[in-house]
């Protein structure tokens, strides 16, 4: 469900329907005042998720209507301030010590065009987000060969090929380009989905303003595979 150029009633309803049923059973005397501090973010996956205007938190469901996860705050609707959400996001950008895992992988599975456009971000990847969730053990990940990829410009990406659910990791290049990558980067997500994979796309932004909300997709992601 996108977000359409001229938004109505119906498209509203439809896309707040899960959290509002959600707040009807479980928060029925405050449900309309927290309505109104959430913005729907986005359906990517079928999967529903809520932004808090106060907080940044997010709320979360599937296809069905079930929660999938629920941020703490996510349904503050009075202002406080609250440093932990802020923090979290701020260490981002903050200068760590990587992993030596993580620089071995890198140094010895992607090749060095790519390294050269997206080896940050991969790394930000590696270290602040798949890292943690498998010990710092990268076996299952394969990234893009230069025969592989369409195009190096175009995107790059990395695959965890493990059923049920086989993840495809897709690295946005920082600089914007023309129409004619748009549209190849368009066409390779559709060939994945086809082929069974989950397509999560990154970009720098979401990378170094947005790890908890990518953290929680990956467990939710992984989670599926059990």
């Amino acid at each position: 469900m996108k977000i359409p150029s001229r938004v109505t009633q119906q498209w509203l309803e439809e896309a707040f329907a899960p959290v509002a049923e959600y707040l009807e059973r479980r928060r029925p005397d405050d449900a309309a005042l927290i309505l109104e501090q959430l913005m729907f973010t986005d359906n990517e996956e079928g999967v529903y998720l809520y932004t808090n205007r106060l907080s940044r938190s997010h709320i979360a469901f599937d296809g069905q209507g079930e929660l999938l996860y629920c941020q703490e705050e996510a349904l503050q609707y009075r202002y406080s301030w609250s440093p932990g959400f802020e923090e979290e996001v701020c260490a981002a950008a903050e200068e760590q010590d990587v992993h030596e895992n993580v620089e071995g992988w890198l140094e010895s599975s992607v090749a060095a065009r790519f390294r050269q456009t997206y080896g940050e971000d991969v790394k930000r990847f590696l270290q602040m987000l798949w890292g943690p969730l498998t010990d710092y053990r990268f076996d299952d990940l394969t990234a893009d060969r230069s025969a592989r990829s369409l195009s190096p410009a175009s995107s790059f990406y990395l695959y965890s090929n493990r059923a049920p659910n086989p993840l495809a990791f897709e690295f946005l290049p920082a600089e914007p380009d023309d129409p004619g990558k748009r549209q190849e980067r368009e066409k390779r997500r559709e060939l994945l989905s086809l082929g069974g994979w989950t397509v999560i796309t990154l970009n720098r932004e979401a990378l170094e303003h947005h790890l908890p909300l990518l953290r929680e997709r990956l467990r939710f992601e992984r989670r599926r595979r059990r």
